[in-house]
């Protein structure tokens, strides 16, 4: 009997430790701004100048000719790990916060090792303060739930309805 309740309570302070360490609740970090995840929500406010520099609007082919239309944090930045130096790109999804596509580009070897998302092409890419300026929308800051609703209300209407027109 109480080898049973230790297997229980090992199991649930695994459990515990995991939730608390990561597999619920992450941050993503980029510029001045973190934005924070659970399993249901995203909190926290997006400077203007990192949304400008970070945030963009992506096609994304995900084989067969199938476009996908996703806001996405990217960034790239160079690493030095051992001899070879690398560039290291990684595209986040801004309203799950999951890594969707992740590389690094080897400048003397000329060649790309996909970490995430290798059969993902990217077909266009556009910063999202074009649509900003559009609108008329610019401030300091903007709340990171409030951008997500922009894109899905503003941009994909906009980028579908654009799509649709060059068809005809």
């Amino acid at each position: 009997m109480k080898i049973k309740n230790i297997k229980i309570m090992a199991a649930s302070t695994i459990l515990g430790l995991n939730l608390m360490t990561g597999c619920g609740y992450h941050n993503v970090r980029f510029g001045d701004t973190t934005i924070s995840y659970d399993q249901k929500n995203s909190s926290g406010t997006i400077k203007y100048e990192d949304l400008s520099n970070y945030v963009k609007v992506v096609i994304v082919e995900a084989g067969e000719g199938k476009n996908t239309l996703l806001l996405m944090k990217a960034t790239e930045k160079i690493e030095v790990i051992g001899i070879q130096p690398h560039y290291l790109t990684e595209y986040i999804e801004l309203s799950s916060g999951s890594c969707l596509i992740k590389y690094k580009d080897y400048e003397d070897a000329g060649n790309r090792e996909w970490l995430i998302g290798g059969n993902l092409n990217i077909v266009e890419e556009q910063a999202i303060d074009d649509y900003l300026l559009q609108e008329k929308w610019i401030q300091q800051e903007y709340d990171v739930n409030e951008i997500i609703a922009f894109f899905d209300e503003k941009i994909i209407p906009t980028v579908e309805s654009n799509d649709k027109e060059m068809i005809k």
